[in-house]
């Protein structure tokens, strides 16, 4: 993980975070000075010369993490799209006009949500909760909010929730690609016995989301479970009753695992059930709310414990900080297995049950927001993408007026301009002194080249 550099102005209470910016992961050194020329704020009236160099202020440590996050968000995609190849729909994520813009049927702008974050719309996205950053967040928080409203309902209804975890045997050199079908099987036999059947009509099952998480380790390679949120139509349950639970799923689960080829859970943590009632260490709302977390944001942890091996995000990140060829390939592989799998699974009739709309992961992913802050054009978001200020642009339409915030983009498009000048006739020269130079090494030899 990147660590934040805070220096404190004693004479003020604003922070000065000194962060790297949007694609200064891999070849640093092409960019550094370009990134160091772009404008931080408004250039003013005069843009004939480059404004100083200053850090980007901020009133509090919590909005200079949150601007980080989304910096930091916007670095791994571009990492993930290195690693993925030009192939891959995150290479053109958020980089791209949308097919509606493309189409001239909608605009491309900022907006923002009631909480006041802001998004660019009418850009592409890929959709992708597994290798793309960006997405991922948007998505992710579109489902927690859908599994919070859920509990909170069962719960207001007189219903408690349990969560329960799969796992199974594996080893270092099982591949991944191979074992989420193998899994998928088992675990589809294993809920058809009628042990399993048994098992849930015991306890007042009235239905599930299923999440698919993996992490891996260097002992033992992948390591693929699954989490499962149950509800259950009564108002508690016994330890007793948790633990013969245990016993009879287990024991169907550990029948069909070895069957389909994975190997064999173990007794302990084979099947793991949770439950904390309204008396418990945490209050129902607590609970709630760290469940429906760690069900839909399980991919994006930045989980490193040697223990519980490294989370996908983990691997995109150390290969941010250190390419290697083997994250490169850890992260390819994850790719390409969990392409087109879905971030959770309801059971039948689950969100009708609880008043809510199926929303597909593009549409989670590339949903206008509720307020809308301005329309961009062409010109600014070549700007935006060439001198790397995604995040710089979101983060001022957070905090300024649309008109502000359309004269910053203005400026931004006359800088960029005067950098593609920069750059063209430095280009020219350098070619001019190429030729001269190569003119005087064949007069020198005595060659004469007319």
């Amino acid at each position: 993980m990147l660590n934040i550099d805070y220096t404190q102005d004693l004479g003020s209470s604003k922070c000065i975070p000194v962060i790297p910016t949007e694609g200064s992961y891999g070849a640093p050194e092409l960019i550094a000075a370009r990134d160091v020329r772009a404008p931080q704020e408004p250039l003013g009236n005069i843009t004939k010369s480059t404004p100083p160099l200053k850090p980007t202020e901020c009133p509090s440590i919590a909005r200079a993490t949150k601007w980080f996050k989304r910096q930091y968000r916007f670095n791994l995609q571009s990492v993930s799209a290195q690693s993925l190849g030009l192939g891959s729909r995150v290479s053109n994520c958020q980089r791209v006009p949308s097919y509606g813009v493309q189409m001239n049927s909608a605009s491309r702008g900022i907006s923002k949500n009631l909480e006041g974050t802001a998004y660019f719309h009418g850009v592409g996205s890929c959709g992708s909760v597994w290798t793309c950053p960006v997405c991922a967040q948007r998505i992710s928080e579109q489902r927690r909010t859908e599994v919070m409203a859920a509990m909170k309902a069962h719960r207001e209804a007189g219903g408690i929730c349990i969560m329960l975890t799969w796992t199974f045997a594996h080893g270092r050199h099982d591949v991944l690609s191979e074992m989420l079908p193998l899994m998928a099987k088992a675990m589809s036999r294993a809920k058809s016995r009628k042990g399993y059947k048994s098992a849930c009509e015991s306890v007042g099952y009235a239905g599930q989301i299923k999440a698919l998480e993996v992490t891996h380790g260097n002992a033992n390679g992948w390591h693929p479970h699954t989490h499962e949120i149950w509800f259950l139509d009564r108002d508690t349950i016994k330890k007793s009753e948790l633990k013969v639970l245990k016993q009879k799923i287990y024991k169907v689960w550990s029948q069909c695992a070895e069957k389909f080829g994975l190997g064999k859970p173990s007794e302990k943590h084979g099947i793991d059930i949770q439950y904390r009632d309204q008396e418990g260490n945490e209050a129902a709302g607590a609970y709630v709310s760290k469940w429906g977390y760690e069900l839909t944001y399980s991919q994006t942890k930045l989980n490193n414990d040697p223990k519980k091996g490294r989370s996908p995000w983990a691997i995109l990140d150390d290969l941010a900080q250190d390419w290697s060829s083997k994250d490169h390939r850890l992260w390819n592989e994850y790719a390409e297995a969990f392409h087109g799998k879905r971030q959770l699974f309801w059971s039948q009739g689950l969100k009708n049950k609880f008043g809510l709309n199926e929303v597909s992961d593009t549409e989670a992913s590339d949903k206008e927001e509720i307020v809308k802050v301005c329309d961009i054009s062409t010109d600014h978001w070549h700007a935006i993408m060439w001198l790397k200020k995604r995040a710089d642009v979101l983060e001022m339409a957070e905090s300024k007026t649309p008109e502000e915030v359309l004269d910053y983009l203005d400026e931004l498009v006359k800088y960029n301009e005067a950098e593609f000048d920069r750059v063209r006739v430095a280009k020219s020269k350098t070619k001019s002194k190429i030729t001269r130079d190569t003119l005087m090494h064949l007069k020198v030899l005595g060659l004469d080249w007319a």
